[in-house]
């Protein structure tokens, strides 16, 4: 029992330095805003000549300390789910290094229709065509919009 409430006591801590240092090294939000600095340059009269200048005043407004709350979720990023599309006559479809159909050399490999992809971008090539850039297990490259099914 003594042994478990150790192990666990280590795992505390362990969390517990984590947050430390995670809090420790983010950047610190500024808790005042600047004063605006008024300008001697007056403003020039309304157009028909019946609206007052407004005054311009400086204020300063002083914030709370923001709080840093750790989170375990990841950041934000584009990625989305797709498949090679099942209709693909030849039965598969081809990884590319670069968006263009043309160049027979940019072929990484070639993935079988119904092969699960992760999309980590999108992007139009200089003929308008959608690309994708996806991922297939440890290998990345660019294929067509056109074969891809997006959010299957």
């Amino acid at each position: 029992m003594k042994a478990l409430l150790n192990w666990i006591g280590g795992i505390i801590g362990a969390v517990v330095a984590a947050v430390a240092i995670h809090y420790l090294t983010q950047p610190k939000l500024p808790t005042e805003i600047p004063q605006v600095a008024q300008s001697s340059t007056p403003l020039p009269p309304a157009v028909n000549g019946s609206v007052d200048q407004p005054s311009i005043q400086s204020t300063s407004i002083s914030l709370p300390q923001a709080e840093i709350i750790p989170s375990s979720s990841p950041s934000l990023t584009f990625e989305r789910k797709g498949v090679v599309d099942d209709d693909v006559v030849g039965g598969s479809s081809n990884l590319r290094s670069f968006p263009d159909l043309e160049d027979p050399n940019n072929i990484l490999t070639a993935f079988p229709n119904g092969t699960p992809v992760i999309i980590i971008e999108e992007s139009k090539n200089a003929s308008d065509q959608v690309w994708y850039k996806v991922r297939v297990g440890k290998k990345e490259g660019w294929m067509n919009g056109k074969i891809i099914k997006v959010d299957y």
